[in-house]
């Protein structure tokens, strides 16, 4: 399903066009939907699937099995498993502050220089920590490092973890370990 309607799939269209940088006009652009996208009734579905009623009494099971509560306005995020049941914040200054280091070494690979350079980091990534901890994303943040970790470390094109964002924001690593906003914020674990 894409729209609601079938008269609905103009403006999914328009709007595939404007996302995709392309022009209702042009001919070779891609077609990946149809009119029939659209939701449809029970007896639509019914009409639809009645050579297979299998289908549809099974979509009635696997609906039945689903149970989801949602506490709106309050951000609803998988627990991160921490090593040795750490508490998640101390966790997550204690990554970001191990990232903050490897990108020190990247950026000033002589330590004397690094000693001098590192209060000022070291103040800016307490502040970010502070507010990331303050508005409850520890664990997002945690989750998307453990996302980038994984796909770097699988060879995924564009597994880079840059974004030209706050770093409060996007805590993993960055593309340029000279980025003045890759060494306040980082909290990955691979080099």
């Amino acid at each position: 399903m894409q729209f609601l309607e079938p008269d609905d799939f103009d403006a999914h269209e328009a709007r595939v066009c404007i996302a995709e940088g392309e022009t209702l006009a042009n001919p070779r652009r891609s077609k990946r939907f149809t009119r029939e996208q659209y939701f449809k009734t029970q007896v639509q579905m019914a009409q639809l699937f009645e050579d297979l009623p299998s289908a549809l009494a099974n979509t009635v099971q696997i609906a039945r099995r689903c149970n989801l509560t949602l506490v709106l306005e309050k951000p609803q995020l998988p627990d991160f498993p921490t090593p040795n049941g750490q508490p998640i914040a101390a966790y997550f200054r204690e990554a970001s502050h191990q990232g903050l280091e490897r990108r020190l070494a990247a950026l000033y690979p002589d330590a004397a220089r690094r000693d001098v350079e590192r209060p000022r980091y070291v103040q800016r990534l307490e502040f970010e920590i502070e507010t990331i901890v303050q508005m409850g994303f520890p664990g997002y943040f945690l989750i998307v490092s453990d996302f980038i970790v994984w796909a770097k470390g699988h060879g995924c094109p564009g597994a880079r973890g840059a974004a030209p964002v706050p770093a409060r924001w996007w805590p993993t690593r960055c593309s340029s370990p000279t980025s003045t906003r890759c060494a306040t914020a980082c909290c990955s674990n691979v080099s």
